[in-house]
């Protein structure tokens, strides 16, 4: 099967959370026998024959991607010239998405759509939105409000849905009739094989890796 993963960032190295979520998905892909191939929404390298324009499917896909700020900042040119230009050649046979703000791609693609949430992004957006006071509270609903719309158009259409917690699950249950497979975030037992001699400790420790500079980790 023919595979074609629509990410974020770069994931080669993979640098952060999700990064490592999307590689070790495509690693896991390889190993059962599927062509996969990754296209990042911040990856701006274009050959010249992807930088030809197709300015009715920038216009269009453009003026979904205005919908919200969170959607609207990962929209590139460059990145619709790049999915065009693997669809004419690569032809996949799913769409494997892993985050709903790229859904404005999505319509690119005739083939099926696999949608992947790191996150529910308009509950991120609206626990911000109670810590603040104003202006910027009322601007964060609204920009919960236009989430949720993408997040809910993503989880009806798609055939099949992802989640990485129970709780994210739940939400987005309302959302689509499909039931949403949990594959929860882990860590390599290899990468964190400790070989070296370490004092035990006097009492049961956790130690908690996640990145502190992403908000949700903190909460």
């Amino acid at each position: 099967m023919k595979v074609l993963v629509l990410t974020k960032v770069p994931i080669d190295p993979p640098r952060d959370g999700g990064s490592l979520r999307v590689s070790a998905i495509r690693e896991h892909l390889i190993s059962k026998g599927h062509e996969v191939r990754v296209i990042s929404a911040r990856n701006n390298v274009i050959t010249s024959a992807q930088a030809k324009k197709r300015i009715s499917k920038q216009i269009r896909i453009l003026s979904s991607a205005l919908s919200t700020f969170s959607v609207s900042k990962w929209y590139s040119p460059s990145v619709v010239d790049q999915l065009v230009s693997q669809a004419e050649g690569f032809d996949p046979d799913v769409v494997l998405c892993e985050f709903p703000q790229l859904a404005p791609y999505l319509s690119l693609f005739s083939a099926p759509t696999i949608a992947d949430f790191h996150n529910v992004e308009s509950e991120i957006v609206s626990n911000y939105a109670k810590t603040r006071h104003g202006i910027t509270r009322v601007l964060a609903n609204l920009e919960s409000l236009a989430l949720q719309r993408v997040e809910r158009k993503v989880a009806s259409t798609a055939a099949g849905v992802a989640a990485v917690s129970v709780h994210d699950s739940q939400q987005i249950s309302n959302w689509t009739a499909l039931k949403p497979v949990v594959a929860s975030n882990g860590v390599s037992e290899e990468a964190f094989n400790i070989t070296c001699n370490v004092a035990s400790a006097l009492a049961p420790t956790v130690v908690f890796i996640g990145q502190l500079g992403w908000r949700p980790n903190i909460d």
